[in-house]
């Protein structure tokens, strides 16, 4: 099992979030968004093949919108297995197609039905540009005599892809890349093989580039189980273990070529046999890395190579970040051209508190900061790495100095006290591996989630990547599944949290307070305000989707009151038992702001109830309102936002959409849910403004472009 691949990052990673029904979430993990180049073609199963101009007219297949596309069109592909009928699932050919997945590897996969290679990107000096980005490629089978069954790329570029059980007859098993210039980059090789010849994984012939990927468990019948590079190419800060060489000569690492080639920063480690490496030629030049064992010698330009443990977290399960006490901490040289890992993180890092950032050696780098470690596989005495980690969150939490972080793995965690999880005085960092997915904080409907209290000492406290559910702070309390007094809750899931006066999800106090990029779905109140979320003085809601929660009085989606502030938001589908605001209500005297919102299709015909008229709500979307839009409230409009699918859940704006560039700058949002920049010129008409809502359309792409979906 590989893990840790692509662990939720609070600023890394772009997530979309989706309801798939008015209480169920469906979070997706998904790539950086770059702006596309071309015009846009679309694939989904649910298109109607026609056009693949747009979602409704989305191509079932990708071959049929990359065949459409023009010269650097994009084509998007959404959720789904896709698969082909010729000899490969995908070719890409001649144009700079950018060919890239809506959510992710996780949810698009390319599967060749072990009959037919996955991706093919054919050589031409005048198509460099090319790319595929976020798929899972699987099952694919290039034939005999062939070479690349997940891919053949002679150009251009893959990234953000997994590629797992493919197979080659030649070379290249997961990947074949060849001709100068060609990349690949920020993927996952697992369990791929070759059946006669070399580069289980990967091979890469004559002056390509392996940059930051983890290649493990692929096998070669002959040379290099994880990689084979030939002929002047270079392979940089990847993680290659656990594969195999059936004829065991480099089952990490195979090498015969007179070129000179480079392994740079890299870990050749527990690869079959007792050849981690074969340097047939010693024209493989190592330099910087870490290597378990080798024939042949590093090479000419072999230099500051170590032959120590890397220490990774946990090898065993498939974890292969490097533990605090990692050799390969700050041991990597000086590589320019790579500016982050496998997970986002910059590069380099002051891994070892020296005061000098240096680069680590591996596919990852190590963060920079006291950790503490959280897992039900640890023996619960240290906390400070995976082997001692504690069995729950608030042993490590009370163990933790000031200013550190606390990571915990993929689990449910449950409590004994008034709550889960109590942060308190240390300005602790709350971090999940893995993300929301896969991290849950579970109350057992007898205790909140989550509690930061009060201190004006310590502000920066934090809450990242977390699913909080079945929470009930009990009779006479506030903040069902989580109670923040300061500092930050982000990237987290809240759903089925119940609280008796305020706060089912969230019960946000005192100034500073923030909730972001966050999905409120599904929680209650029984006697009083704010079903999802609650804002009492001086608070902020910030890019958030609150849905289908239900308050036993104000405000079924969100109660703001006392100076709070709620931006870009989108509140749909909640409801107020007391049909007062089923998705914002206010009755307080202080000012609180509204902005950039959009409130819809929560129940009855009051979407928003705003008392005393001290709710100035601005550049909003709002579909029904009682009161009034405050007097410092302006150009709100009243026009249906077009979601892209909002029965499916997919709240996304449309390009037809009266929300898209109709927002007012708020300089303190600099992107939305999906970890888009803020603002773009989604109506291109040379002018960048802020969306209205939780999520920001991209621009439209300066030709054609296919989305698939």
């Amino acid at each position: 099992m590989i893990m840790n691949v692509w662990r939720q990052r609070a600023v890394r990673d772009r997530t979309h979030g989706r309801l798939s029904t008015p209480v169920g979430w469906i979070w997706t993990l998904a790539l950086s968004a770059l702006p596309a180049i071309g015009t846009e073609w679309f694939v989904s199963a649910d298109g109607d093949n026609t056009t693949y101009t747009n979602w409704a007219t989305a191509a079932h297949t990708i071959q049929a919108a990359v065949d459409a596309a023009g010269y650097g069109d994009t084509v998007w592909v959404t959720n789904g297995t896709y698969t082909g009928t010729g000899a490969e699932v995908v070719l890409l050919q001649n144009k700079n197609t950018a060919l890239r997945s809506v959510n992710g590897c996780l949810y698009t996969i390319i599967n060749g039905g072990n009959a037919r290679r996955g991706i093919r990107m054919p050589h031409n000096e005048a198509y460099v540009n090319g790319i595929v980005d976020g798929f899972t490629v699987t099952n694919c089978n290039c034939g005999t005599g062939g070479s690349g069954g997940g891919a053949y790329l002679s150009k251009g570029t893959i990234q953000n892809c997994r590629f797992t059980k493919n197979t080659a007859d030649n070379h290249g098993g997961g990947v074949f890349a060849y001709a100068s210039g060609a990349t690949i980059r920020n993927c996952v090789i697992v369990g791929n093989k070759t059946t006669t010849y070399s580069g289980g994984g990967v091979t890469l012939y004559y002056d390509c580039v392996a940059e930051n990927c983890l290649i493990a468990g692929n096998t070669a019948a002959y040379l290099g189980g994880g990689i084979w590079p030939v002929g002047g190419s270079g392979v940089r800060n990847c993680t290659i273990v656990g594969n195999t060489s059936a004829d065991n000569r480099g089952s990490g690492v195979g090498e015969n070529d007179n070129g000179t080639t480079y392994l740079q920063n890299c870990i050749v480690w527990d690869n079959t046999g007792d050849e981690d490496i074969k340097n047939d030629n010693g024209k493989l030049y190592i330099q910087n890395c870490c290597v378990k064992s080798i024939t042949g010698g590093y090479g000419a330009g072999g230099v500051s190579n170590i032959t120590d443990n890397p220490r990774f977290v946990s090898a065993a399960g498939g974890d292969y970040r490097l533990g605090s006490s990692s050799p390969c901490v700050d041991k990597g040289r000086t590589l320019a051209m790579v500016t982050s890992d496998l997970n986002g993180a910059p590069r380099p890092l002051d891994g070892n508190g020296d005061g000098i950032a240096e680069y680590d050696m591996g596919v990852y780098e190590i963060p920079v900061w006291d950790q503490y470690y959280v897992s039900p596989d640890g023996d619960n005495t240290a906390f400070t790495n995976w082997a001692t980690a504690a069995h729950s969150i608030q042993a490590a939490v009370d163990a933790a100095p000031n200013n550190a972080t606390v990571w915990v793995t993929n689990g449910t965690y449950t409590g004994t006290g008034a709550e889960v999880v109590l942060l308190q005085n240390k300005n602790t960092a709350l971090r999940s591996v893995n993300g929301f997915l896969y991290t849950i904080i579970n109350g057992e409907n007898a205790r909140r989630g989550i509690r930061m209290p009060h201190n004006e000492a310590y502000v920066n406290g934090i809450v990242d990547g977390f699913t909080v559910t079945n929470c009930n702070c009990g009779a006479g309390e506030s903040g069902g599944g989580a109670y923040l007094s300061k500092g930050t809750i982000q990237n987290c899931r809240f759903t089925k949290n119940t609280a008796v006066n305020h706060g089912g999800g969230v019960f946000v106090n005192q100034s500073g307070a923030t909730i972001r990029n966050c999905v409120i779905v599904g929680n209650k109140t029984t006697t009083y305000s704010g079903g999802g979320v609650t804002l009492y003085y001086g608070c902020v809601a910030e890019n958030c989707l609150i849905a289908g929660n239900t308050a036993a009085l104000l405000g079924g989606g969100i109660w703001p009151v006392g100076g709070s502030g709620v931006r870009n938001c989108t509140i749909v589908g909640n409801t107020s038992a007391d049909t007062r605001g089923s998705g914002v209500g206010e009755n307080d005297y202080s000012i609180s702001y509204l902005q950039n919102c959009i409130v819809w299709d929560n129940t009855g015909d009051e979407d928003i109830k705003n008392d005393n008229g001290k709710l100035y709500i601005q550049n909003c979307c709002v579909k029904s309102i009682t009161g009034s839009y405050g007097a410092g409230g302006v150009s709100n409009i009243t026009d249906n936002p077009r979601f892209v699918n909002a029965a499916g859940g997919d709240y996304r704006l449309r390009s037809s959409s009266p929300c898209v560039d109709k927002g007012m700058t708020l300089a303190m949002v600099t992107n939305d849910l999906d970890g888009a920049s803020r603002p773009m010129d989604g109506n291109w008409n040379g002018t960048a403004e802020y969306d209205i809502g939780a999520y920001e359309l991209p621009p439209p792409a300066l030709g054609t472009a296919i989305l698939i979906r």
